[in-house]
């Protein structure tokens, strides 16, 4: 081709020299030389050459004008509008060749179109015609484009680079160098490129930046793929030819492309790519599928029959429905695969993963599929996803062409109520194991095994439940269901064909509670079935035998039940069952049903129930006990049933009030209760209730009650009790009733306060309680009270008109704190306030009434408390001549201010007013101002008694001026005189030390510092201090000062006394020459001198002790008895003997022997013996001595010697003695018996109860009673016994109605009536009144006379059978009189004695002689001259 170009450059330089010859010849020359010269060219192309003109520009150049060349088809090739050629002119001179001689060729506005064939060639490649192989000439030109177009066609587009500058340099020895610039697009494009030979080709084009679309053409060609757009950009592109073979290879950057590929949509593509003409290679090229993200990476090969794939397509998160919105997938999923092999038939592995996303309308998490699709089929392996709250793994394989798939599924941990086609209300978790195959949307084939845990469904509730099927068409085997609940197991197998179903089951221990929901009632207990399951699906037939045990139904326990069951249209038929519990039974008959309203129709009968159990029925949380027979038919629906029966109850109680028995009937419906002629009784009460109680538990009842205790209605802090009569409505709710009514009562008590004749008209509305009128009378007065009581807020308000009322017990009622006034009122009294803090105005006159129990005549007062504050307006009292007046305010929170007043009232006021325990009398003139607090009031104080006493001791006058504040008082001074004598104290006193109670709870803040001087006073002031003494006399000397606390005090001084004299109370004679001599230093006490004389006898006591705190310690005291003479009621006689106290290893030991003789000693009754605390050592010994009488004129005469002794200590004493009975009596209902052998024994372990023994005897007319008493004292058994034999009661009968005994049997009555008639009664209460009565007087008889026995004896003196048979029936009936009998002991062994009858002339003396213990003579002569000697004794067996 190149000789070719030679060629014709060759023909144009030859043109050119002639046409420079012939520059000035004609315009003919030169259109011969243009014809000449096309002619040529077109000799040597396969096409046509033209131009317009020819010019010789000069010697060396020439120019062609319009210059066009066209191919053998006649389409253009190139045109140009010149062509300028440029000669070397040292070529031209030196003769070089024409074409060695060309500089330049230079085409101007050229247009070239290069086009691309069907059988791919290029239209350029068969312009020039093929040349002989001529010598080859130099050329070494450059030829130039010039502001050019190129157009290059190919594949029916057409790609025009305009604004082309090129050049084509021949200058180098083989080859051209080719270069080129220009628009294509408006975007620059370059090439370059190196020629070397016909076969050998280098060339490079470059772009910035081209749109896809327009290059697509440069493509292969793909049905699988359209270009929407986008861009190329940094485009490098080529191009090497090497012996015939053409090759290329590039890369660009394609940025926001477009494409379709298999019809899915990519957008916004780029990335960087390479290719060769063989492949193209994709560098992590990232766009959009369907909106979504993907990338890509890899190579696709096409220089194969097909392209050859070898590609890596991933996305981190790609939406579903938007790539493939036929798919029921939603989500966004992430995937990894890799498709490799023929496009047409790729293989794609990888894996899906989905963390979030909805598959067939179902929430989808965590999913996990390796994937794979190959020959048409896709295998998935191990898929795993979290599903309906589980776990769900999946293997199978699905054919994409017929359709054809076998999968596995498993599943575990599944959330039930997440599970859209199962039942809504099934709760649990389950778990499948399952394989399913088959072919497109046929029925597939199905079997495995599912399981349920903690399972719930239609109220029903199991712990597990497993089952195993198989599903071929329409057959559904059931290979097994085992359901286990609470250890109980219900099990299963069966089939299901169609809608036919045949199901046997068997269920052992199941639990009831989990039918309650389903029920809609609790159910509890155990329960053992066997049945069947037919009919359909629609509507099964069910049919079962059940027992069950330990359980509960409608609230109805029971220990055991069986019976039928039915369930067919989904009701529960009920057939023969029976209900136990102890000795209840329930019978039931009927239909419950399950769906809907759940019908009910059940008859049930009762006997012998619980009504705590019934009562939870018909009245839930009503308080009710007893036993119960009912009747009662259940209507309506498990949620809303009703009732209609009737109901017997006994030996009860209704919100702890006991019930002798309730009956009626009752209806229940629409949850309200109607009750049909009620009657209860309880407690000797009868209340008749008739009314309904409704479903919200309202009460509309009329109630009749009689005797209703009114205990019930207490508030808090206000007890109310008593039996009233009520007649009304009783209303509100069961929680809360109100009521309407009269109100009639005897007698009451309100807050502990005795009231009568109460009439009233009171309603109670809620909380609320309103009295119309109230009135009663108390102590002789009459109150009406109208008012009201709010019980939420315990608020109180009403009027009380008093007449006569005694106002403590008012203010009682009224729990007012004011508690210290008293007497009988006349007025008004308004109340206001709470219960617990009542404001109370008091406006009257009281007579004969008492301040803090300090008696009045007269009072006049007008006081109030209101709000915690007491005002006194008016306090005007008389008491004989002396008045007392009152006026101020005290606020029990706060501040008082009172001044108080008296003149010549009674000096008890003083005493009464400070608590005080020391009684005061004389005439009083007093004035007294109270200020500060309240509870700690400030008092100043100025009194003058006359003629007064203090206790016993009586004084001339005292003066005292004295302030009291902060818990003691300050004595200015008091001066105490009584004729010469006088005694005065001055200092400070706790005010706690005036009363008992307030010196036990002394403590170290009850400072004292009092001096009391004792010069010229007198043992009369004694009294003052205790009241043991009766009064006292003798001079006293020394002066005291007490210090320290009231909890340690400190006492320093002395005390002496010299013959004085004190009578004791308790003492029937006085202490003489009393001798004292006392010193006290801080705390210690020295006792030199206490010594005194008594009933011929002398005491002594000294010694030394202190104190600590309230304590005696270091204490060393002796008291030596010399024959002291002791009248007292329980003992007379002297004492002999020594007693000390002392410390012993830091214990106190009390030492010391006692020894009683010539005395008389009463012990009324058994002492009531506790264990001691006390840590006192004991070293004791007690001897009865000569003529020791135990006598009591109610129970004993006795005549006792012995000995005890007592050890250890008082908490654990060791105790060892006897003390025996020589002789005497014992009375047992006003009986004496003789006592025939007797002692006391000291042996119990650590106890000082002695242990008694005692026989003893006594005859009535033939009959001889037999009295037994053994045992310790506090736990003594007595056992009567007769001869000839007789029964204990016949016994006690005897010894209480005497010869009234025997006249009854006489006359026919049955000695076999255990019980105690009227003559009983009246001889009990006749033993009962001796005992108390005639005791005492028989005891100073005794005493007044000396004798050792004197006795008042209600019965007929001893006769014998013979003067028995004398008397008439009438005598012998009222014979029964009051006899005397008295006796001495001439003698300690001879007693002599004398009866006789006060109402008749019968008489009887005798005589007894103990010749020994256990042996006596005795001899008795009567009124009938009938003399007895008789000879007894003693002995014991």
């Amino acid at each position: 081709m190149r000789y070719k170009i030679v060629g014709i450059i060759l023909t144009l330089i030859v043109i050119l020299g002639t046409s420079i010859i012939l520059l000035s010849k004609s315009p003919v020359v030169m259109n011969r030389m243009q014809t000449a010269l096309t002619q040529e060219i077109n000799n040597n192309i396969n096409g046509d050459v033209a131009f317009r003109q020819l010019t010789v520009e000069s010697l060396y150049s020439v120019a062609l004008a319009d210059v066009t060349v066209r191919d053998g088809e006649g389409k253009l090739i190139l045109s140009a509008s010149q062509l300028n050629v440029k000669l070397d002119p040292w070529s031209v001179l030196t003769g070089d060749a024409a074409l060695t001689s060309l500089k330049r060729i230079e085409l101007v506005n050229p247009e070239i179109c290069v086009n691309r064939q069907s059988d791919g060639s290029w239209n350029v490649e068969t312009l020039f015609r093929d040349q002989p192989v001529q010598e080859e000439v130099s050329f070494s030109a450059t030829v130039t484009l010039t502001d050019g177009t190129v157009r290059l066609s190919a594949n029916g587009a057409e790609y025009i680079i305009a604004k082309a500058n090129g050049s084509a340099d021949f200058s180098q020895t083989a080859q051209i160098e080719l270069a080129l610039q220009g628009e294509y697009q408006g975007q620059p494009v370059s090439a370059d490129g190196t020629v070397k030979g016909r076969d050998t080709f280098f060339g490079r084009i470059k772009a910035a930046g081209l749109e896809l679309v327009q290059v697509a053409p440069l493509l292969p060609a793909s049905g699988q793929v359209a270009i929407q757009g986008g861009h190329i950009e940094d485009i490098t592109v080529v191009l090497r030819q090497q012996q015939g073979q053409l090759s290329c290879a590039g890369e660009a950057v394609i940025r926001q492309t477009g494409l379709d590929i298999m019809g899915a949509p990519v957008r916004d593509a780029g990335g960087r790519v390479t290719f060769t003409h063989q492949s193209l290679y994709l560098y992590q090229v990232q766009g959009t599928v369907a909106g979504q993200p993907a990338s890509a990476y890899g190579r696709i090969t096409f220089n194969t029959v097909e392209p050859v794939l070898d590609l890596y397509v991933q996305s981190s998160g790609m939406e579903i429905s938007s790539v493939a919105p036929s798919l029921p997938v939603a989500g966004k999923a992430a995937f990894q695969l890799h498709a490799s092999g023929l496009a047409s038939d790729p293989v794609v592995e990888g894996n899906i993963t989905m963390t979030r996303g909805v598959i067939a309308g179902n929430e989808v998490a965590n999913l996990t599929a390796p994937v794979q699709l190959s020959g048409g089929v896709l295998t998935i392996s191990s898929a795993s996803a979290r599903v309906f709250g589980g776990n769900i793994q999946a293997d199978g394989k699905i054919g994409i062409a017929d359709q054809q798939y076998q999968v596995h599924l498993a599943g575990s941990n599944i959330d039930l109520s997440s599970v859209p086609d199962l039942p809504q209300d099934l709760r649990g978790s389950g778990a499948f194991d399952i394989m399913a195959q088959g072919q497109g949307t046929g029925r597939p084939a199905v079997s495995g095994t599912v399981s349920l845990t903690d399972a719930k469904w239609a109220g029903l509730a199991a712990d597990q439940a497993n089952a195993g099927f198989s599903l071929q068409g329409s057959h559904t085997a059931i290979d097994f269901i085992n359901i286990l609940a609470d250890g109980g197991k219900l099990s299963g197998r069966g089939q299901v064909t169609g809608d036919k179903v045949e199901l046997a089951f068997w269920g052992q221990s199941l639990p009831l509670s989990r039918l309650s929901e389903l029920a809609g009632t609790a159910l509890a207990g155990w329960i053992d079935l066997t049945g069947t399951v037919s009919g359909s699906l629609k509507n099964p037939i069910v049919a079962a035998d059940f027992t069950a045990r330990d359980g509960q139904v409608l609230t109805q326990p029971f220990a055991e039940a069986s019976g039928e069951l039915k369930l067919a249209s989904e009701v529960v038929s009920l057939q023969q069952v029976t209900i136990k519990q102890g000795r209840t039974t329930h019978w039931l008959e009927g239909n419950i049903g399950l769906t809907g309203d759940k019908a009910i129709n059940v008859t049930v009968r009762t006997t012998a129930a619980r009504a705590e159990n019934l009562i939870s029925l018909i009245l839930p949380g009503e308080q009710l006990t007893g036993n119960v027979d009912n009747e009662v038919a259940i209507t309506g629906t498990l949620a809303a049933w009703d009732l209609t029966g009737k109901v017997k109850l006994w030996d009860g109680s209704f919100r702890g009030q006991l019930i002798s028995k309730i009956e009626g009937r009752y209806r229940r419906t629409g949850g309200s209760t109607q009750l049909e002629n009620f009657v209860i009784q309880s407690l000797n009460t009868e209340v008749q209730v008739r009314g309904t109680v409704s479903a919200a538990n309202e009460l509309d009842l009329d109630v009749k009650v009689e005797d209703m205790e009114l205990a019930k209605f207490s508030a808090p802090g206000y007890a109310m009790a008593g039996q009233v009569d009520f007649h009304g409505r009783l209303g509100g709710l069961v929680s809360e009733p109100s009521f309407e009514g009269r109100l009639t009562a005897e007698k009451i008590s309100l807050n502990g306060q005795e009231v009568t004749g109460i009439t009233g008209q009171i309603n109670k509305m809620g909380k609320k309680i309103y009295v119309e009128h109230f009135g009663f009378n108390q102590s002789g007065g009459r109150f009406a009270f109208t008012g009201g009581l709010e019980q939420d807020s315990n608020a109180i308000y009403g009027t009380v008109t008093v007449d006569n009322g005694r106002l403590g017990s008012l203010l009682t009622i009224l729990n007012s704190p004011v508690k210290e006034i008293e007497g009988p009122l006349n007025g008004q009294i308004e109340i206001g306030g709470t219960l617990q803090r009542p404001d109370i105005a008091v406006k009257g006159n009281l007579y004969g009434g008492k301040i803090k129990n300090y008696p009045l005549d007269t009072i006049e007062l007008d006081a109030d408390f209101t709000g915690g504050v007491i005002h006194v307006n008016t306090f005007f009292a008389k008491q004989g001549a002396g008045i007392l007046a009152v006026r101020g305010m005290a606020d029990l929170d706060g501040e008082a201010n009172f001044q108080i007043g008296g003149r010549d009232i009674d000096a008890g006021l003083i005493t009464a007013w400070l608590d005080s325990t020391v009684d005061a009398s004389g005439k009083l003139t007093f004035s007294a101002e109270v200020n500060g607090k309240t509870v700690d009031p400030q008092v100043a104080l100025s009194l003058e008694i006359a003629n007064g006493k203090v206790a016993t001791a009586e004084f001339d006058s005292l003066y005292g001026l004295a302030t009291m504040n902060k818990g003691s008082i300050f004595v200015n001074q008091v001066m105490l005189l009584k004729g010469p004598y006088k005694a005065s104290v001055y200092g400070i006193v706790p005010l706690a030390a005036l009363s008992k109670e307030g010196r036990a709870k002394g403590t170290v803040t009850d400072q004292m510092a009092l001096t009391m001087t004792l010069d010229n006073a007198n043992l009369s002031i004694l009294p003052m201090m205790t009241k043991e003494v009766s009064w006292a006399a003798g001079e006293t000397k020394g002066k005291i000062k007490i210090g320290g606390t009231l909890y340690e005090p400190l006492v320093d001084g002395q005390i002496l006394i010299q013959d004085g004299t004190i009578k004791l109370k308790s003492l029937g004679q006085p202490l003489q020459k009393v001798a004292v001599d006392i010193q006290f230093a801080d705390d210690t006490i020295n006792i030199k001198t206490f010594s005194g004389s008594m009933g011929g006898g002398s005491y002594s006591l000294t010694g030394k002790a202190g104190w600590k705190g309230l304590a005696m310690s270091d204490y060393a005291l002796e008291l030596t008895l010399d024959k002291l003479g002791v009248d007292h009621r329980f003992f007379k006689g002297p004492l002999q003997g020594n007693m000390r106290l002392a410390q012993k290893n830091g214990k106190a030991l009390l030492v010391g022997k006692l020894l009683f003789e010539n005395t008389t000693i009463d012990i009324p009754l058994v002492p009531e013996l506790q264990n001691s605390e006390l840590d006192l050592a004991l070293d004791l010994e007690f001897v009865a001595g000569k003529k020791v009488r135990l006598y009591n004129s109610y129970l004993y005469d006795i005549l006792v010697e012995g000995q005890a002794k007592f050890t250890g200590t008082v908490a654990r004493p060791e105790t060892a003695g006897r003390f025996n009975v020589l002789r005497g009596t014992v009375s047992y209902l006003r009986t004496p018996f003789t006592i025939k052998e007797a002692f006391v024994d000291f042996t119990q372990f650590r106890s000082f109860i002695p242990v008694i023994h005692l026989e003893a005897s006594t005859r009535l007319e033939s009959t001889r009673v037999n009295l037994g008493i053994h045992g310790p004292m506090q736990a003594m058994e007595m056992k009567l016994t007769a001869e000839p034999s007789m029964r204990q009661q016949d016994i006690i009968s005897l010894l209480t109605l005497r010869s009234r005994y025997f006249d009854k049997n006489r006359n026919g009555n049955s000695v076999k009536d255990s019980g105690l008639g009227r003559e009983e009664l009246i001889g009990l209460l006749d033993a009962g009144l001796q005992m108390r009565f005639i005791s005492e007087m028989e005891g100073v008889l005794q005493k007044a006379f000396g004798l050792d026995e004197f006795r008042l004896v209600r019965g007929p003196l001893e006769l014998d059978s013979t003067s028995l048979r004398r008397l008439s029936d009438d005598e012998n009936i009222n014979r029964e009189a009051y006899n005397i009998r008295f006796g001495k002991y001439i003698t300690e062994r001879l007693m002599l004695s004398y009866s006789m009858g006060l109402d008749s002339r019968e008489y009887s003396a005798g005589f007894r002689y103990d010749i020994r213990r256990n042996i006596s003579l005795t001899g008795s002569v009567d009124s009938d001259k009938k003399y007895r000697i008789g000879l007894e004794t003693r002995f014991t067996f």
